[in-house]
């Protein structure tokens, strides 16, 4: 089963890595009452966080994160969380959040751009995770799995279409259909995206990942650990004794088909 693997994947992520560290600062800064500042403030400030950690490149517009703090600071949380909720329950292009998420804003030399990626992530952590991470990795990663076969039950309830609305409704009804936890899904597309990249530093800690260095070389790369996995015993057995869950991840995500990962995500996480 597919959440087998996005079960897999969250075990790889929560287990004392930069990933876990980075996202609960994120979750710090929206526990934090910060009674001294007012909503606008409060806003900025989660979303200045959030630009860095994420590395969504947001200030590179003037006035970006300003602007996207005013849009959002109309609204005081509760009633905001129940308007994102109420939005990613039935995505349509009228809906007020989906203008906020489909917003122009700030100013650079092409103009305004979107910040869908960044508001979006806003609202992940506003919801205490309730809501759909948008950016490359996970539009790129629902479309492999998608075109691998392992939504094939949700029938007609996908949209065809690169377009933002398309991203809310199709991954909407995934986690209806296979999750019902939209950061478990996050948790596994954003894996498979990086582990296809291969910026193993990003979720091993340094000494695991200087232990990669050390094996194979300096060139971290998806393929060279495929290469290393198959032809290089001693890098086989470190990772079969010490990073045994993400090889199997490492495993699933080079067939990309449950049926022929000999198992490797089938058992219960």
């Amino acid at each position: 089963m597919i959440r087998n693997c996005a079960c897999l994947a969250r075990k790889i992520l929560n287990n004392n890595t930069p990933y876990s560290f980075n996202k609960q600062m994120i979750q710090r800064v929206f526990t934090e009452p910060f009674r001294e500042f007012d909503q606008y403030k409060r806003v900025y400030l989660r979303l200045t966080v959030i630009d860095a950690y994420y590395t969504t490149n947001a200030t590179k517009h003037h006035y970006n994160i300003e602007e996207i703090a005013n849009s959002l600071a109309r609204y005081n949380d509760d009633n905001l969380k129940s308007k994102f909720a109420n939005f990613i329950s039935n995505p349509t292009n009228n809906h007020e959040i989906f203008l906020i998420l489909d917003g122009q804003y700030g100013i650079n030399q092409a103009g305004p751009s979107r910040c869908t990626s960044l508001i979006s992530k806003y609202a992940y952590f506003l919801t205490d995770l309730k809501f759909p991470i948008y950016d490359g990795n996970a539009r790129e990663s629902l479309n492999i799995l998608k075109k691998a076969g392992f939504f094939d039950q949700i029938g007609n309830n996908w949209n065809n279409g690169n377009n933002i609305l398309n991203f809310f409704f199709n991954i909407s009804h995934v986690n209806d259909q296979y999750f019902n936890d939209f950061d478990l899904l996050d948790n596994l597309l954003w894996l498979i995206k990086e582990v296809r990249d291969g910026k193993f530093h990003l979720f091993l800690r340094r000494e695991q990942y200087m232990n990669l260095v050390n094996l194979i070389g300096n060139k971290i790369e998806f393929h060279s650990v495929l290469n290393a996995l198959n032809n290089n015993q001693n890098f086989f057995n470190f990772m079969n004794d010490e990073l045994p869950d993400l090889l199997r991840f490492i495993r699933f995500v080079s067939t990309m088909n449950i049926n022929e990962c000999n198992g490797e995500c089938n058992d219960e996480i």
